[in-house]
């Protein structure tokens, strides 16, 4: 946070490449992303929650000066992890940027898998263990949520993974 960098570093073209323009009347957030620089950008209108100086605080963006209004904060980073929080407001590219890991949130949140996973003769997977284990095949931060079987069906979910 804090980082000061000329906008001709971080979005070079971002503001004469035709993003759709906030407007005076907008409300809404844009999500872009530049592949040159493999930054996400995203403009806040101003007085509306949340706020630029929250999404600095609770997520992680760094301000933007040059770039930014008196109607509309331009804020940015390069982590992904940050800005797919925002991928409802995201412009097709960055939506597609930020598809594997939208994907694998949503493969997180299962309850429920289709896989078949072999497990020993003698032990059995709950549904959401299995969703899991799923999830995780697809995943390079493998973690399954605990529950009051965790210990003695993770080793068999341990060894699966």
């Amino acid at each position: 946070m804090g980082t000061r960098l000329a906008v001709a570093e971080i979005i070079p073209g971002y503001l004469e490449k035709g993003i759709p323009d906030l407007g005076r009347g907008s409300r809404r957030m844009i999500l872009d992303y530049n592949p040159v620089t493999r930054a996400y950008i995203l403009r806040v209108p101003r007085g509306k929650e949340p706020s630029p100086q929250r999404l600095m605080r609770e997520y992680g963006f760094d301000f933007s000066t040059p770039a930014s209004t008196a109607q509309v904060a331009t804020l940015f980073t390069r982590e992904p992890y940050c800005a797919a929080t925002f991928v409802d407001c995201a412009t097709p590219e960055a939506a597609r940027q930020l598809a594997q890991i939208v994907s694998g949130v949503a493969r997180s949140w299962a309850l429920d898998s289709q896989a078949h996973i072999r497990v020993p003769d003698d032990q059995e997977l709950a549904p959401y263990e299995k969703a899991c284990v799923d999830s995780n095949q697809w995943s390079e931060r493998a973690e399954c949520a605990p529950s009051p079987s965790w210990r003695s069906s993770m080793s068999v979910a341990e060894r699966l993974v």
